[in-house]
């Protein structure tokens, strides 16, 4: 009797750790679905939010001379592939309005790293280099009129708050709801 009962809690060892290796490569191959659709949803997130940033920058400042608001749109580029969600700037995607006022130097900088709503920082008589002054519409724009509005928080401040807003509060909750989706779809084959 003693060697049948040492056969069945060695066969009961073995059929619990395959079924723990089935468990864990099951998990294992959702979980890659799960990351692959977590990123998509990370992706269309931080778009949503870049939007709502520009959006609000340009709400910001509005008159009927001031219509630039399409540039800022193309600055964000992400790439999502099935492991990895990649997110950055390119200052050279940004309309290049005027001669010396685009890429990193330019629009980039002056408008979405410093929240300046147009002007310019230099040029002949201006009345305070470094700062960005506007130019008065007449006559044809050569005479400076008065300092730039700046926005309360610049393009890129408000994009880093409101992503690690979003990373504190909300980006756990996407995942659990995407894992939650895909538990359904685990099959053990026996």
């Amino acid at each position: 009797m003693a060697s049948n009962h040492y056969d069945y809690e060695s066969y009961y060892e073995r059929y619990l750790q395959s079924v723990q290796t089935r468990v864990r490569e099951a998990v294992n191959r959702e979980m890659k679905n799960v990351w692959k659709e977590f990123f998509i949803t990370a992706d269309a997130r931080v778009r949503e939010i870049f939007n709502d940033v520009v959006q609000n920058f340009y709400g910001s400042y509005s008159t009927t001379a001031y219509d630039r608001n399409e540039s800022l749109y193309d600055l964000l580029q992400t790439e999502v592939t099935d492991d990895s969600f990649s997110l950055w700037f390119e200052p050279g995607n940004m309309t290049a309005f005027r001669s010396g006022y685009s890429g990193e130097d330019g629009l980039y900088d002056q408008v979405f790293r410093r929240g300046w709503h147009g002007g310019a920082g230099s040029g002949d008589g201006h009345p305070d280099n470094g700062t960005p002054y506007w130019r008065t519409p007449v006559p044809y724009f050569t005479h400076w009129g008065r300092p730039a509005e700046i926005a309360p928080i610049s393009p890129l401040d408000d994009m880093i708050l409101r992503i690690e807003d979003y990373q504190q509060n909300e980006m756990q909750a996407d995942f659990n709801s995407i894992v939650a989706s895909h538990l359904g779809n685990l099959t053990l084959d026996f």
